[in-house]
């Protein structure tokens, strides 16, 4: 039976209430792992596409050779929570019927929201790679900084 994984919705968590929280105030920050990746799609492209680029995305994560040390981080800057959810749990089924991948560990997901400049720069260095893919919203990795981050690729593996 398939359970979908547990994982934190950071989107509420970016801003304190007066909307001037700064890194050390984002709950989620302190369950990054040594492996730490991000991923922004594009969530207005079509929902195939984006299907396909959040399962290649995942399975590089659960097939990672210390999966329980890898944690991923989507951004979903405005985009409904259940949608992403959805969009989620959808892939990560489709990696366990589809493709037959034993998940051994439940992935570590944080969907990130809107962050500041200062944060996404003290972010920055915590990142060990940005996860490219044919759906990426060049827009919000050029407004983060992290044009320069290595990158995964995920279009041709």
């Amino acid at each position: 039976n398939y359970v979908p994984p547990r994982w934190v919705n950071a989107v509420e968590a970016d801003h304190s209430p007066d909307q001037t929280a700064t890194i050390e105030t984002i709950d989620w920050l302190a369950q990054l792992t040594p492996t730490t990746l991000i991923l922004f799609p594009d969530w207005t492209q079509a929902e195939e596409l984006l299907h396909d680029s959040l399962v290649k995305a995942l399975q590089l994560v659960v097939t990672h050779p210390d999966a329980d040390q890898v944690t991923l981080l989507v951004y979903a800057e405005g985009v409904d929570e259940a949608d992403v959810d959805l969009a989620l749990s959808g892939a990560l089924l489709s990696l366990t019927v589809e493709l037959g991948i034993e998940i051994e560990t439940d992935p570590r997901i944080i969907i990130v929201g809107a962050l500041e400049t200062a944060q996404w720069q003290q972010l920055a260095p915590r990142l060990t790679a940005r996860i490219a893919s044919s759906v990426d919203d060049d827009t919000a990795i050029a407004a983060a900084g992290l044009g320069t981050l290595p990158v995964c690729n995920t279009v041709n593996p």
